[in-house]
């Protein structure tokens, strides 16, 4: 089964000025990077390799490259040859992507460091408030730099979530105002999928549409579309019916002759208590990216995490030693200690709990604990930090404005009657105002799983959620859910057709 179609917009010329990065013609960059990939290229790989030697090649100024394509048709492959080439080149390769979960993705794809775009152009100040706020970085990276961009289908043109000073920064356009700061000759490189789901509150996605990074943004854009779903690629049951439903959000397959198969890696679970069973039975302490459940709510998710917790600890109620945990806002605290950024989606694992710290203030419950958490490049460090523990079983995905405000104003009065300094830089490190907001990591949402992958993947379907007319919804939904498994997927209520096992 096979996609029957590829479109290749590159939009670059070869002509040559000041914006050029090589001397080398666009058909024997081709040449050289179908050398690297090292494999017979499909059709539509062969048109993705054209396109990349003439966004290399060209000379026009701020060139973009959009590559997309679904699951199983190769965009990994693709990139891997690409980032040995530009390596063989001596040209700078930064790669980068929308969350801390997607960059380690990206990292142990491609075998080299990735970042998160935050803790790459940005840097972090205080007002004189103490409210943290972000200015961009200056781009000092040489003319020869590359800028490849995973899950750039993430990437917003709007607001960012409210919260931690990000609000009213458009990160899309940020990125490219930095990308192509200082030197002519930078390029940047988006990597997406068009079916997965788009940014938090939008109906699309702008990375991956050439006309608004044109007419919007300034740059020189061009697609290139991977189309052809690999044979191989058709030997996994999580690619095989994922592909089913990219089908049927594609217009190839009637939503009515969808249905989806068992096979050795896609298992149906009949009930809620095996659903939380067998992730018991998968469930490895200390590695959180073993196992996950993905639902559409929030509610939902607390529900489930309850069930799990239920399951696996004696005492359910409160947070405990090993428990699994999930940031819910960006962390900026440690920025002045000398430790890693942690981001809105990372996954830790509860180290220690302080229960004689245990309050009401603010109108919140708050808990000191030491949590977890994995950089880039697999080195754990532990955060300490006050945590709201009344967010844990509330169906908001974060503190609302409502709270944080609550809470930086009682802070306020609370400092100024002791007679405590104000300042932004005592602020800044307060706990209370700059507090760890976490989530139980076991059920997630799949919005929060987006760019991310685990061994088992359990998928737990609202189809009520999704009122008549919302089928594009929630085929791009459960497109994105599914595809979030490495190893086996697991479905639970699928609203889709069930057939036999593939053979």
């Amino acid at each position: 089964m096979a996609y029957t179609s590829a479109r290749s917009t590159s939009g670059f010329s070869h002509r040559r000025n000041h914006a050029s990065m090589l001397s080398i013609p666009p058909a024997q960059i081709e040449a050289e990077l179908l050398a690297c990939f090292g494999l017979e290229p499909t059709g539509h790989q062969q048109r993705a390799f054209h396109a990349l030697g003439r966004w290399l090649g060209t000379g026009a100024l701020r060139p973009l490259l959009v590559l997309q394509g679904a699951a199983g048709t190769g965009k990994t492959t693709m990139m891997q040859a690409l980032v040995h080439w530009l390596a063989d080149q001596g040209i700078r390769c930064v790669l980068l992507a929308p969350t801390g979960r997607a960059a380690k993705v990206l990292a142990a794809r491609t075998g080299r460091n990735a970042s998160t775009i935050h803790k790459y152009i940005y840097r972090a100040e205080s007002d004189a408030s103490g409210s943290i706020r972000f200015r961009l970085n200056k781009n000092d990276d040489p003319a020869r730099t590359v800028y490849i961009v995973d899950e750039a289908s993430m990437l917003g043109d709007g607001d960012t979530p409210e919260g931690n000073g990000l609000e009213n920064r458009p990160l899309l356009a940020d990125l490219v105002q930095y990308a192509y700061d200082g030197a002519a000759g930078k390029r940047m490189l988006f990597l997406g999928d068009p079916a997965q789901l788009p940014p938090v509150g939008s109906n699309r996605s702008p990375a991956l549409s050439t006309r608004y990074l044109t007419e919007q943004l300034g740059l020189t854009a061009g697609r290139t579309t991977l189309t052809e779903v690999k044979r191989q690629a058709l030997h996994s049951g999580i690619l095989y019916n994922a592909t089913r439903l990219r089908e049927a959000l594609d217009g190839e397959r009637a939503l009515a002759d969808l249905s989806l198969h068992t096979a050795e890696d896609v298992h149906v679970l009949e009930s809620g208590q095996q659903l939380v069973e067998r992730f018991c039975e998968l469930y490895e302490p200390d590695r959180p990216e073993a196992c996950v459940i993905l639902c559409h709510s929030n509610g939902m998710a607390v529900k489930i995490n309850q069930a799990i917790r239920a399951q696996l600890f004696h005492e359910p109620d409160y947070l405990v030693q090993g428990d699994s945990v999930l940031v819910v806002k960006n962390y900026y605290q440690q920025q002045y200690h000398e430790l890693p950024f942690i981001a809105n989606g990372d996954l830790g694992v509860l180290r220690h709990i302080d229960y004689r710290s245990r309050e009401e203030k603010y109108g919140l419950e708050w808990c000191s604990c030491q949590v977890g958490f994995q950089d880039l490049e697999g080195t754990e460090h532990e955060i300490t930090g006050k945590v709201p523990t009344s967010l844990l079983g509330s169906s908001s995905p974060a503190l609302t404005r409502t709270q944080t405000n609550q809470v930086w104003q009682a802070r306020m009065q609370e400092l100024r009657a002791e007679g405590k300094n104000t300042r932004k830089k005592d602020l800044r490190t307060d706990p209370y105002i700059q507090c760890l907001q976490l989530k139980y990591g076991y059920a997630i949402t799949t919005h929060k799983a987006q760019g991310g992958q685990w061994d088992h993947v359990m998928v737990l379907f609202e189809p009520w959620l999704f009122r008549e007319g919302q089928e594009t919804e929630l085929l791009r939904w459960s497109y994105t859910a599914l595809t979030r498994a490495a190893r086996s997927l697991y479905l639970y209520q699928s609203p889709f057709r069930i057939s036999a096992q593939l053979a």
